[in-house]
């Protein structure tokens, strides 16, 4: 199934859960939260996917037209973002990069959350260096803490897709270190939707990014260093999941910073990242307002 978070254009900045019938398409308005949903697991799941199998017109169903909503990131307040970096045999080539003997981890901030739809504020006053990263998102779907390799896909809800901006030149003047370079606000772009993992085999997804409608990046999640369980597992050993984290997995080759001559995300660039049975995140960047509080 496919679940989304929305706002009704006409109707506020209420969040509300829905369950999208296909990429695209129309939406069905559910009681809840997406925290909810996936603390409730696969019987809640299952439960929804019943219910609409044994009748998927009835009267009392709220379904909305697409565009009479909008839609934002479909996790808005995980505990942590968890990213992964040089984790694409391809992406560590292209950067002259030995390959990892084991995960690379690093945090993002929750307050770096953006959708699809959304704008890219440019920090240009701290950087001109913001470059793309597409990822396949995991979702966590409940508390994994010391998980075996061999189980650790019973800990999924679901997989969304995932952009990790990052600032290259704020990483060379940081002493390589990578949290300012990644934290800024929208720096984390996921969606359009959570897909559960009973429909998607996240080991050969195709990934891609477009940049004012030029591709940039073309991998395959086959060409990740560490898998999925890997990941989860390692992770997991050293810091505890909640239901609702989420780990971006890493992005393959293409990046801008590995460019000839090297590209940057300019102001009102359009940039759209997909993986395979997910769906596209689109943002456009603008300039960040300067603000003091």
């Amino acid at each position: 199934m496919r679940f989304v978070q929305f706002k009704e254009n006409e109707k506020g900045d209420e969040i509300q859960l829905g369950i999208e019938r296909r990429d695209g398409g129309e939406i069905i308005q559910i009681e809840g939260t997406m925290q909810e949903l996936i603390e409730g697991g696969i019987e809640m799941v299952t439960s929804l996917k019943k219910q609409l199998d044994s009748d998927p017109s009835a009267s009392d169903l709220k379904v909305l037209q697409r565009s009479k909503v909008s839609l934002v990131s479909p996790i808005t307040n995980p505990s942590k973002i968890i990213g992964i970096g040089l984790n694409y045999k391809d992406g560590a080539a292209e950067l002259g990069k030995a390959e990892p003997k084991s995960p690379i981890v690093f945090l993002k901030l929750p307050l770096t959350i953006s959708g699809t739809g959304s704008m890219l504020p440019l920090p240009n006053s701290i950087t001109r260096q913001v470059d793309w990263e597409v990822e396949l998102a995991v979702v966590i779907g409940k508390r994994a803490k010391n998980v075996d390799e061999a189980d650790a896909l019973d800990y999924v809800f679901g997989y969304t897709v995932g952009i990790d901006y990052t600032a290259r030149d704020i990483i060379a003047t940081n002493g390589g270190l990578w949290t300012l370079a990644k934290n800024f606000p929208g720096f984390s772009s996921l969606g359009p939707a959570i897909v559960t993992k009973d429909e998607i085999i996240p080991f050969n997804l195709k990934l891609e990014t477009r940049v004012n409608g030029a591709i940039k990046q073309q991998g395959n999640t086959s060409n990740m260093i560490f898998g999925i369980q890997e990941l989860i597992s390692y992770v997991s050993k050293h810091i505890e999941l909640l239901p609702g984290d989420v780990i971006l997995t890493g992005t393959p080759a293409g990046l801008g910073v590995a460019k000839n001559p090297p590209e940057f995300v300019q102001v009102g660039d359009k940039i759209e990242c997909s993986v395979a049975g997910i769906g596209t995140i689109v943002n456009t960047a603008t300039v960040a307002r300067e603000t003091k509080s």
